[in-house]
């Protein structure tokens, strides 16, 4: 075996055979060979798009969600009690708030401003919401990896020459195979190839993982 670690010829071929399709290179300078843990795994991303995999967090996010709506939903019936009051008020001010933003908005800074105020508050949160329920929309659409693709890059993860198990703790359980189903790839392949393109893809991918295989049972 060659002692030298910083060429996989496996894959070289790879690179050369898939045409940019599942293009995992080893084309980095020597600078980059140098590169280790999270740096190195970006430069892989980088270099192989359809490397960059990512947990979607499906059930943070809409926790997030639920807490936002639940927030929202408490400041809008606080605002209608609020408005209730301002209508029935004696202050002729309070009681045109209705109809004149204007006025709610000069009184607060010598009267009341408890409309107004929270109001603002709504204003903020809203855009949060907004936001978080925009971004959750976005994900739903995301593309998710394939089965060849999330078994690559956990190969990568622990290979001595590349990624040497340097995921630690708990983030070492990232792309545990229990998260299957929340991962996203930043991305995603062209889905209408041609069926020579895909099946090339799968191909290699399959001899790239036997031969390697083979050589860490050599190795071991």
């Amino acid at each position: 075996m060659s002692s030298a670690p910083s060429h996989d010829p496996t894959e070289n071929s790879m690179d050369q055979g898939q045409q940019g399709n599942m293009h995992v290179s080893s084309g980095f300078t020597p600078e980059e060979q140098d590169l280790i843990g999270y740096p190195k795994l970006a430069r892989l991303m980088g270099h192989s798009p359809e490397t960059a995999i990512f947990r979607r967090f499906k059930e943070l996010n809409l926790i997030n969600l639920l807490r936002l709506q639940a927030e929202l939903q408490d400041m809008e019936h606080q605002l209608q009690g609020i408005r209730d009051d301002d209508a029935q008020s004696s202050d002729q001010v309070r009681a045109s708030y209705a109809t004149d933003f204007r006025l709610m908005r000069d009184w607060k800074e010598t009267g009341d401003s408890l409309q107004y105020d929270l109001l603002v508050s709504i204003g903020d949160k809203v855009q949060e919401y907004n936001a978080a329920l925009s971004r959750a929309l976005e994900l739903g659409k995301a593309g998710a990896p394939n089965r060849r693709e999330r078994e690559f890059l956990r190969g990568w993860l622990i290979r001595p020459s590349m990624g040497n198990e340097f995921l630690k703790d708990l983030e070492k359980t990232i792309w545990d195979t229990a998260n299957d189903n929340d991962f996203v790839t930043l991305f995603p392949r062209m889905l209408e190839k041609d069926a020579f393109t895909s099946a090339m893809n799968g191909v290699l991918l399959d001899i790239y993982h036997r031969v390697w295989g083979h050589r860490r049972k050599v190795c071991n």
